[in-house]
C-alpha cells in the first residue's frame, strides 16, 4: 500500500468547479462526437490499409502511407474506447467511474504514444517530400525501400523506449472504502518508483509529453512552406519542358502535393495541442486552468481524431489512382454478392447471344 500523500483520487465526473457550458461541451464531444468521428476513421483507414495493402511495397510512399493508416486506426480504437465510460456514466456512476480510472490509467498513456508515432510519421513525409523536390535524383538513392522501412521501424520502437517509464512504472489502480460512498472506490496511484524519480522524469515528461506536439507542428510547417515555395518554382518551369518530362514531373507534383496536404491538415488539427501547451505554462496554478484545461484536452483530441480521419478523404481527394482503387474494390465486392453474380452472368449470356 502506498501513502496517502501518493494517491491521486480522481472523481472526473463530480466536478462542480465546470460550469454548465463546459459540462454541455464534455458530454456533446465525449458521449456522440468522438465516437462519430471514430467510425468514420476507422472505416476511411481500413479502406486505405487494404487499398495500399493491394497495391503492394514497391512505392516508399506506400510504406509509410499503410503504416500511418495502421497507427490512424489504432488510435482512433484507442480513443473511443476511453471515451466509452461517458456512455457508461448514463447507466451506472460507479461503473462508469471505474472504467474512467482504469481506462486512463492504462488506455490514455498508449493513446499518448500512438498519437507520437502518427505525428513523427507525418514529420518524416515533410522531410521525405522535401528532399524529393530539392534533390530529386538523389533521393531515390537515400530512400529505399529497405532504408524506408528501417526509418519506420525506427520510429516506433524510439518512441516506445522513450515512453516506456510511462507505460509500465508510471501510475496503478489501488482499491481503498470511501465513505462517501460506503464502498470500495478505486484511485489512482503513483508507483514509489516514479514517485522516486520524480524529479527526473518530469523533466523528460515535460520536454517529451508537452513540447513534442509544438515541436513537431513546428518543423512540418517550416518544411510545408518549403515544399509550397518550391512546387510553385517546379509549376513554373514545367511549360518550358517537353512533353514526356512534364508528364513525368506532373506525377511527382501530384504525390508532393497530396502528401503536402496531409501535413498541413495536421499542422491545422495541431494547434490546440499548442495552444493547450502555452494555457499550461501560463494558468497551471489558476482556478481558470482547473476549469478549461480537461475542456481544452477534450477538444485537442477531437481535431487529432479528424487528422486520423481526414487522411482517406486527401487521398480519394486528390489521387486519382487511389480513387479508382476504392471503386474497384467496392465494385468487386459488389459483384461477388449472390445479386451482383447474377447481373453478371445475365450480361455474359447477352453477350454471347449477341455473337
Amino acid at each position: 500500500m502506498l501513502s496517502s500523500e501518493h494517491a491521486v483520487c480522481v472523481h472526473f465526473k463530480n466536478n462542480n468547479t465546470n460550469s454548465v457550458a463546459i459540462d454541455i461541451l464534455d458530454i456533446v464531444i465525449n458521449c456522440y462526437l468522438v465516437h462519430f468521428i471514430a467510425i468514420l476513421g476507422a472505416f476511411g483507414n481500413s479502406i486505405t490499409l487494404i487499398v495500399l495493402y493491394r497495391e503492394g511495397f514497391k512505392d516508399t510512399s506506400n510504406i509509410v502511407l499503410i503504416s500511418l493508416a495502421g497507427v490512424d486506426l489504432c488510435y482512433l480504437i484507442t480513443l473511443s474506447v476511453r471515451k466509452l465510460s461517458c456512455v457508461i456514466y448514463a447507466f451506472d456512476y460507479y461503473s462508469g467511474h471505474i472504467y474512467q480510472l482504469y481506462t486512463y490509467t492504462y488506455v490514455y498513456v498508449i493513446g499518448r504514444l500512438i498519437m507520437f508515432i502518427s505525428i513523427s510519421h507525418i514529420a518524416f513525409i515533410s522531410v521525405e517530400r522535401l528532399l524529393a523536390v530539392y534533390c530529386p535524383l538523389k533521393v531515390s538513392t537515400w530512400f529505399t525501400n529497405r532504408n524506408t522501412t528501417a526509418i519506420v521501424m525506427c520510429i516506433y520502437l524510439s518512441w516506445i523506449i522513450i515512453m516506456q517509464p510511462w507505460l509500465g512504472f508510471y501510475r496503478r489502480i489501488e482499491w481503498s472504502f470511501d465513505t462517501k460512498y460506503n464502498h470500495s472506490c478505486p484511485s489512482i496511484v503513483f508507483t514509489d518508483w516514479f514517485t522516486s524519480n520524480m524529479s527526473a522524469l518530469s523533466i523528460v515528461g515535460y520536454i517529451v509529453l508537452n513540447s513534442s506536439p509544438c515541436i513537431f507542428c513546428c518543423i512540418i510547417t517550416a518544411n510545408c512552406c518549403a515544399l509550397l515555395y518550391k512546387l510553385r518554382l517546379v509549376a513554373e518551369q514545367r511549360s518550358a519542358m517537353t512533353s514526356m518530362n512534364a508528364k513525368k514531373s506532373d506525377v511527382s507534383v501530384k504525390v508532393s502535393r497530396m502528401l503536402l496536404t496531409v501535413c498541413a491538415v495536421y499542422c491545422l488539427c495541431n494547434v490546440p495541442s499548442c495552444v493547450f501547451y502555452v494555457f499550461h505554462q501560463i494558468f497551471l496554478m489558476s482556478a481558470l486552468y482547473q476549469q478549461l484545461s480537461s475542456a481544452l484536452r477534450d477538444f485537442e483530441e477531437v481535431l487529432i481524431a479528424v487528422n486520423c480521419t481526414a487522411d482517406f478523404v486527401i487521398y480519394t481527394l486528390l489521387s486519382a489512382k487511389f480513387y479508382n482503387s476504392v471503386r474497384k474494390l467496392f465494385v468487386c465486392t459488389r459483384s461477388e454478392t449472390p445479386q451482383g453474380l447474377r447481373k453478371k452472368k445475365k450480361k455474359k449470356e447477352c453477350s454471347v447471344g449477341g455473337d
